[in-house]
């Protein structure tokens, strides 16, 4: 009996040595520095516990002192707990709070559900728990709530990882951060996914429906591959995928169609709306109720196919590459109507052929649109749909030919081609905005062809909603260049006819380099708002300034022949063709340019100049009466050039005898 008492004893005194662990900590404790919580004398020790920390103790359960001492400073500050005294006097003290009333209040909500809350007084209000004051700097924290802080911390810290561009938040990215993304604003942005409802892109763990449009937006405007934007937004290349996939069919059904397509915008409003006043004076009718819509392919580049047949029906031999081609019907303004295509790019699919096919098969009902005497500019390429289109009752306004065995236009053909340049320029710079989204800038990739068109039309969707007009024009200001325009287009060019007659061309005379100001001395000084009136257009001004910064370079570029009172002819070259030089001629008096006339292609015409004549003109009577500021940076000077002559060294050559 004694010795089974013992061995009793010793297995509870090895049990205490290998699971001596705080209830309450969980570390292991020397014997020295743990309590049993058994025991009469523990009662409310045990009770304290299960109290406060919810647990329940065993006989064979022990606390260590760290915990115990927690125990012992609840119970001081117990007994340390002042009384409060009330009496009369407190009533009127504004301070005063009075303790807890006893008794408790029967709360009820909802139906069968009573609250027994005691009633507090005003020191447990909002306000007064923003006024409480910080008593102890330092905090005890237990193993146990550490390893939840860090826990928390750490959730929060991997949520967060997952959102390096966030387009759920706003705040998150500035305008210009979603301008240089997107290619949208804020505002812009917002109004876009308004378009989109919630069940049109289904929201997962890693995206939302606004990321699937950011990611879509930023995959369009930066062209960059689903590799690297899963980098960017720190999700994997198929999630991009399929969010692009996801925003590319939403965009098609709720946005695309409100925005493009001739369904989506009447002839009416096209009229109304969307005409510049310069293009209704040059080409409609004075009850401006022609609409007028600018035609013409763009070129969207592809990579080669190993589809021999594909890759044959793709090669332009005008670009010399391979491309498809969407069709752009757009207003004077730079509004898109409508994107149809892309088409293939031989010799089967012009831009003639690709429009007569739109007509006859009546894509998007474009034959109800057009009315008669409509009227449709294009340029030279679509001159085999001119018959079509005129069975239809609508004009075709097209730059002018060269006549066989002629190498200038007529002085009445470059007008009216001038006329008709002054409107189609639109469509080119429309061409060019849609570019601004890399991705039809680039060379796109094989497999996203089938997507071209989808693309295409989203981007010319959005430029019609968010981006304002080219220019949509000021009335009165095209009704006086338009009639200006129409009047000098009847006129003959009278510096021609002298040139002829008097056989100027080959008269001889002493050339003389325009180096400074003391060249053609008497020649007027004009502003670049006057150079503009005589071009009629921005684009030979810029010209201008490249024959320039030519002629700096080479002091012998342009040269000039004094042939008769303030009547100049300068020589000049090609910017094409270095060996192909030019002659015109340029008649002027003290504050004025009177006439003009040049041997290139459209020299003869008097509606506005040739990029010769008013490179001459600004130079002379702009720039070079400015202060020089910095030049701009030459390009070939950090590009090798083998056509140089090579340096010989006379010290390497052998002494003559």
């Amino acid at each position: 009996m004694v010795e089974f008492v013992l061995r009793e004893r010793m297995d509870k005194i090895r049990k205490g040595r290998k699971d001596s662990k705080c209830i309450l900590c969980e570390k292991r404790t020397k014997p020295g520095k743990r309590r049993p919580l058994c025991g009469e004398t523990n009662k409310n020790l045990r009770n304290f516990l299960s109290k406060n920390f919810l647990v329940s103790p065993n006989d064979d359960d022990v606390i260590c002192d760290t915990c115990r001492r927690k125990y012992y400073r609840e119970g001081q500050a117990q007994v340390n707990t002042p009384t409060v005294l009330t009496n009369d006097t407190n009533a009127n003290d504004p301070d005063f709070m009075p303790p807890s009333a006893p008794k408790r209040a029967k709360l009820s909500s909802p139906l069968s559900i009573s609250l027994p809350i005691s009633s507090t007084i005003k020191g447990f209000t909002k306000e007064a728990n923003e006024d409480i004051t910080s008593v102890y700097t330092v905090s005890d924290f237990n193993r146990s709530g550490l390893l939840e802080l860090i826990d928390t911390i750490r959730e929060h810290a991997l949520k967060n990882k997952n959102a390096r561009i966030d387009f759920d938040k706003s705040s998150s990215l500035n305008d210009t951060d979603f301008r240089n993304l997107t290619g949208l604003t804020i505002t812009d942005f917002e109004d876009l996914c308004s378009h989109i409802p919630n069940s049109a892109i289904r929201d997962t763990r890693v995206r939302s429906m606004r990321t699937c449009i950011g990611i879509f937006l930023t995959k369009l405007r930066s062209g960059m591959s689903n590799k690297i934007l899963a980098t960017l937004f720190n999700i994997s290349k198929d999630s991009i995928r399929k969010a692009i996939s996801s925003a590319r069919d939403a965009v098609k059904q709720h946005f695309t169609p409100k925005y493009l397509g001739f369904d989506h915008v009447s002839r009416e409003s096209v009229i109304q709306n969307h005409t510049r006043p310069l293009a209704q004076t040059l080409f409609g009718d004075i009850t401006n109720t022609t609409a007028i819509l600018v035609i013409d392919g763009t070129y969207i580049y592809i990579q080669k196919s190993g589809q021999f047949k594909f890759q044959r029906s793709t090669y332009s031999m005008h670009k010399f590459r391979n491309l498809i081609k969407p069709m752009m019907f757009v207003t004077t303004t730079g509004y898109i109507v409508s994107v149809i295509g892309p088409y293939l790019c031989n010799s089967k699919n012009n831009d003639a052929k690709i429009l007569n096919s739109i007509f006859k098969n009546n894509l998007e009902k474009i034959k109800e649109w057009f009315d008669k005497d409509d009227v449709v500019v294009v340029d030279r390429g679509f001159r085999d749909s001119i018959d079509l289109l005129e069975e239809f009752g609508i004009q075709t306004k097209m730059p002018s030919f060269l006549k066989r065995n002629e190498k200038q236009l007529s002085v009445e053909d470059g007008n009216t081609t001038r006329l008709v340049t002054k409107v189609r320029w639109v469509v080119e710079s429309v061409n060019g905005r849609i570019k601004q989204w890399r991705l039809l800038d680039k060379v796109l990739p094989n497999s996203l062809i089938p997507y071209a068109g989808e693309y295409t039309r989203f981007v010319s969707a959005i430029c019609n909603k968010y981006r304002p007009p080219l220019n949509a024009g000021n009335e009165t200001d095209d009704l006086l260049l338009g009639t200006k325009m129409l009047h000098m287009s009847k006129k003959k060019n009278e510096l021609m006819e002298r040139v002829s007659n008097e056989n100027l061309h080959s008269r001889s005379g002493r050339w003389q380099k325009i180096d400074g100001n003391d060249s053609v001395e008497d020649f007027p000084k004009l502003s670049e708002e006057d150079i503009r009136d005589i071009t009629l257009g921005v684009y030979q001004v810029k010209l201008a300034k490249s024959y320039t910064e030519e002629h700096l370079e080479n002091d012998d570029y342009y040269e000039v022949m004094q042939q008769g009172h303030q009547l100049i002819r300068v020589r000049m070259a090609s910017r094409h063709t270095s060996s192909k030089t030019h002659n015109l001629w340029i008649t002027y008096d003290d504050c004025c340019i009177k006439t003009w006339y040049c041997t290139c292609k459209a020299g003869a015409r008097i509606v506005g100049t040739c990029s010769h004549i008013s490179s001459v003109i600004w130079f002379l009577s702009f720039y070079r009466h400015q202060t020089k500021g910095n030049q701009a940076k030459q390009w070939k000077d950090y590009v090798h050039d083998a056509n140089q002559p090579e340096v010989v060294d006379d010290s390497d050559s052998e002494p003559e005898e």
